[in-house]
């Protein structure tokens, strides 16, 4: 009798059905697996990423050869009418869920914004962060040890008493190609020490408050996220100062203000919200990484955004009196322009019988 092929995982090989034990067969009774580049079979789990360590697996599993192939790999013959349908079946179109759209009224823009108290951590409540801005007053007092802000001036507040003049760059400095310089002279050197020892190439006066010092504008960043009925907004700030730095907000508008002593300048949002927000239950906390606004939702539905641009609000005072989009102009009258001459009266065309220009006698 002709020897059969084994369809047993693992097997392969062909037997005598006349001696086909119970323990005739070695294979393995699970299936393959082939998952983030490793290799095993599901019945013993020993993996690897080889696929020749694969295939030598040694079988875990006992039995008689069979000569039945597994159902996978049986051939299903199909009928030429149910080949054709099964070509002009098309895929169903698959519409993604639409995300809930809020059905609040959104109230104006400029409705009243309320300031809570927000919860300062009591890791920054003492610290009292020193302000590098040194505002000058009649009586105030100038740190002695305040460098003058010109550029190349290395004199002190305290060294200026006796040395009046100051020796400074009217530029700004470059860094180029391994060059540095001032663009103001131009003194070129590969040296930063003899860069930083260049005397100034102008003369006047010390300047001990910089130019617009306090309103520099600084950026934070900022990230949010949200949960079924919450919105958490973090914005990344350290060495803030808690007392001069406030959130506010109405139910579509936020509005934060981080103020940064030692850079002299703050941090400035101003929003308006994708979603209602529930303002009497929205909280603010600051610490000493960052400040985190956690909103309530007004209604539960998923913001696709943070923010949305703002809404444009027409004050009453302009729907009461509308602007005239049309304006005329009237030309100034000059009395030269006119011809002020008296001209002689003269009988019209019917009056003068068909007598053009027929003088009155």
């Amino acid at each position: 009798m002709s020897e059969l092929l084994c369809y047993n995982p693992g097997c392969g090989n062909k037997f005598n059905p006349t001696k086909n034990g119970e323990d005739a067969c070695k294979f393995h009774s699970g299936t393959p697996v082939f998952h983030d580049a490793y290799k095993f079979w599901s019945c013993c789990g020993k993996k690897t990423t080889d696929f020749s360590t694969f295939l030598s697996t040694p079988p875990c599993t006992s039995g008689p050869h069979t000569n039945i192939p597994p159902k996978e790999s049986l051939d299903v013959k199909r009928s030429s009418s149910e080949e054709k349908t099964i070509l002009n079946e098309r895929p169903k179109e698959w519409n993604p869920p639409q995300p809930a759209l809020s059905s609040l009224k959104r109230p104006p823009l400029d409705t009243k914004c309320f300031r809570p108290k927000p919860k300062i951590a009591s890791s920054i409540q003492g610290l009292s962060f020193e302000k590098s801005v040194k505002e000058v007053s009649e009586g105030g007092a100038m740190n002695p040890e305040e460098p003058c802000k010109n550029g190349g001036c290395k004199i002190t507040y305290g060294e200026a008493i006796e040395e009046t003049q100051c020796v400074y760059h009217n530029g700004v400095p470059i860094f180029h190609e391994g060059m540095k310089f001032w663009s103001c002279c131009q003194k070129k050197t590969s040296d930063f020490q003899s860069f930083l020892n260049q005397e100034g190439c102008q003369r006047g006066d010390h300047k001990w408050i910089k130019d617009n010092e306090g309103n520099e504008k600084i950026e934070c960043r900022y990230d949010w996220h949200q949960t079924s009925n919450t919105v958490s907004l973090a914005i990344y700030a350290k060495k803030y100062d808690p007392n001069l730095s406030y959130v506010e907000f109405n139910p579509i508008r936020l509005v934060a203000h981080i103020f940064f002593p030692e850079q002299g300048g703050a941090f400035d949002m101003d929003i308006e919200l994708n979603g209602v927000i529930d303002t009497e239950k929205t909280q603010v906390s600051m610490n000493g990484s960052k400040v985190e606004i956690c909103m309530k939702k007004a209604e539960l539905f998923t913001w696709s955004k943070l923010s949305v641009p703002k809404t444009k609000t027409t004050k009453m005072s302009e729907i009461l009196s509308p602007k005239n989009e049309t304006e005329y102009t009237v030309d100034s009258l000059d009395l030269d322009d006119l011809d002020l001459t008296v001209s002689k009266p003269v009988l019209s065309f019917e009056a003068s019988g068909g007598k053009s220009g027929a003088k009155i006698l």
